[in-house]
């Protein structure tokens, strides 16, 4: 019964993913210069997601962990670039300093700490650490000033709260992926359960940003 719900869940913010994408590619003008980042990722993840069905279901590849390094890799990129245009305190000289430590480090743990064919929860992690705080930082923009726009800034409140909430869960997750595995299988199910119901959850909210950008041209509030 645990894995019967957990491959629901699987599927269900699966699912979630394909319909963010396809609701920013057909309202992508409604969305501004930098919420179209976050669009952009959310496209990006529907490509890893369709690469990981197409290869272990229709090409019945033993190891598709390559797309997983490479995927680190490139949401990590997306996750500064979209923090970048909602923090000021990142400023063009901070991000690129950051860009080029992260994308060092992502590739280092890739090729010296834990090779393309093995699970990099080492990078994996550091980028779902460096999400929430991120996440942390835009909070507390916002509590801390008011000299912003909320009409503007809601849809990215959104964004940032289901970017933690996802973070803060997968975060020990994959920090203990190589551990967790080794667990009973109803014990390891329980905890798929967990990880997969925050995620779907997560995808709620980031579904009502996207509604949020839709609606606000016509005045509409959520």
């Amino acid at each position: 019964m645990y894995r019967a719900i957990s491959d629901i869940l699987v599927n269900g913010v699966v699912g979630m993913s394909f319909f963010l994408a396809i609701l920013f590619i057909l309202c992508r003008n409604s969305f501004n210069p930098q919420e179209k980042v976050f669009g952009y990722f959310l496209v990006l993840n529907v490509i890893f997601e369709a690469i990981a069905v197409i290869s272990l279901d229709w090409f019945r590849v033993s190891n598709n962990l390559p797309g997983l390094h490479l995927y680190t890799l490139l949401e990590f990129i997306f996750i500064l670039w979209f923090s970048h245009r909602n923090l000021p305190i990142l400023t063009s000289k901070l991000t690129r300093y950051i860009f080029f430590f992260g994308v060092v480090f992502i590739i280092d743990n890739s090729i010296l700490e834990q090779n393309i064919y093995t699970y990099n929860s080492i990078s994996v992690t550091a980028v779902k650490l460096f999400t929430i705080t991120m996440s942390i930082l835009f909070f507390y923009r916002v509590l801390a000033t008011k000299k912003y726009s909320i009409v503007e800034i809601r849809p990215s409140v959104y964004f940032f709260t289901g970017l933690f909430l996802s973070g803060c869960t997968s975060v020990t997750w994959y920090m203990y992926s190589n551990k967790t595995i080794e667990l009973e299988p109803i014990l390891y199910d329980q905890l798929s359960i967990l990880k997969n119901s925050t995620s779907f959850l997560a995808s709620l909210i980031l579904l009502t940003g996207v509604f949020y950008i839709i609606k606000r041209k016509d005045g509409d509030i959520i």
